[in-house]
């Protein structure tokens, strides 16, 4: 029970918090890229461009969660699922690294790549760690931990829409 509630809590929380975060401060991160844009290469974006950019950086997650989800069965046969967990956990880890960094920085590419980890991190992990809480489990307690993944996903969701409440944060 204990490896169900802390991968669940650690892995698959943040990545539906990743899935639900981005909208709610779209026109934050909007001015933001346009303020970058401009100051990096010299131009404001027209709206659009803006309607390039944006769809860009939303669905970058999922080109990477479409790569991860794909080659995620290969990657545990390969290192182990709890090394293939571990390497989720490290592109999660790196993926903040380059969220916190991207606004000092002042890079939209940084923020895309960011967003291309962690949906890398996202397909890795509900791929794998499914596999392993069954695995992992004893018989009694399998069909609960199968379940682990998908309910940390959906809690991280919810997670996301109530942090992004003006009332709670102020965005």
């Amino acid at each position: 029970m204990l490896a169900g509630v802390s991968t669940t809590i650690g892995l698959s929380l943040p990545v539906g918090y990743n899935i639900g975060v981005v909208n709610s401060p779209a026109e934050i991160i909007r001015r933001f890229c346009n303020e970058s844009i401009y100051k990096n290469y010299g131009y404001g974006l027209s709206g659009d461009q803006m309607n390039i950019l944006w769809p860009t950086i939303v669905s970058i997650f999922l080109v990477g969660g479409t790569i991860g989800s794909l080659t995620g069965s290969w990657f545990a046969d390969r290192v182990g699922r709890k090394g293939g967990l571990i390497c989720g956990l490290v592109l999660l880890v790196t993926a903040a690294a380059l969220f916190f960094t991207t606004k000092m920085v002042n890079s939209v590419e940084v923020l895309i790549i960011g967003r291309l980890l962690v949906g890398l991190a996202a397909g890795t992990i509900t791929c794998i760690m499914p596999m392993y809480l069954t695995e992992l489990a004893p018989l009694h307690l399998r069909g609960a931990m199968g379940v682990m993944c998908p309910l940390g996903v959906t809690f991280g969701v919810l997670l996301a829409q109530v942090m992004s409440l003006r009332n709670v944060l102020g965005m």
